[in-house]
Formats: C-alpha cells, sequence, structure tokens
C-alpha cells in the first residue's frame, strides 16, 4: 500500500481577497423604455506566499426590464488572469464570453 502526502499530489492550500463592484441603471422610471443596464468589475489578488490565482474580470449586460419575475438580456464578459503561476513559463489567459440571459423565477 502507498501513502501520497500532499506535496505528491500537488495539492496546497492557497489564500487571497476578492475586490468587487456593480453597477446597475434601468431607464424605465425615466423614460418609460423597459431596458436597465449593467457593469461589474471584480478582481482577485494573492494574500501570502501560497496565493490564488491573480485574475481582473468584466461584465456589462443590457435586460429587458419591465416583468419582475424575468431575467432577460444580453452579457458580455472579459476575464484576464494567470493559467498556472509558478510554473515555467508563466501562462496568462484572455478570454471573452457572451452569454443570452433567460430566468424566470416563480
Amino acid at each position: 500500500m502507498r501513502r501520497i502526502s500532499n506535496q505528491e499530489s500537488g495539492a496546497r492550500d492557497s489564500s487571497g481577497l476578492s475586490l468587487a463592484a456593480l453597477l446597475s441603471f434601468d431607464l424605465e422610471p425615466l423614460i418609460r423604455w423597459p431596458v436597465g443596464f449593467q457593469g461589474s468589475y471584480r478582481s482577485d489578488f494573492p494574500v501570502g506566499d501560497n496565493g490564488i490565482f491573480e485574475v481582473d474580470q468584466a461584465s456589462v449586460g443590457v435586460y429587458y426590464t419591465r416583468r419582475v419575475h424575468l431575467a432577460l438580456g444580453l452579457e458580455g464578459i472579459w476575464r484576464h488572469g494567470a493559467v498556472r503561476p509558478g510554473v515555467t513559463p508563466d501562462l496568462t489567459a484572455d478570454s471573452t464570453t457572451a452569454a443570452i440571459q433567460f430566468r424566470y423565477y416563480w
């Protein structure tokens, strides 16, 4: 029987801090158009030597806002971050994603 320790398996503890901001604006009360805009930004920072991966993410979205229980819209997400920090060669990646959101809450 062989016992595998954390060193052999490559597992490690990580710690970090995430900071985020979100801005949302609905045009319905101003000009009676049922359109809302949303923008957000999030950044993850490592804390200590065994910190988490450094990642930045931003998103923008346009949503239909007239029905309270319906979440319908289009969202674009950009993400930039390390893939394998501390391993030679250091790799980072950028990704851009577009998503159609359709959720109904009852």
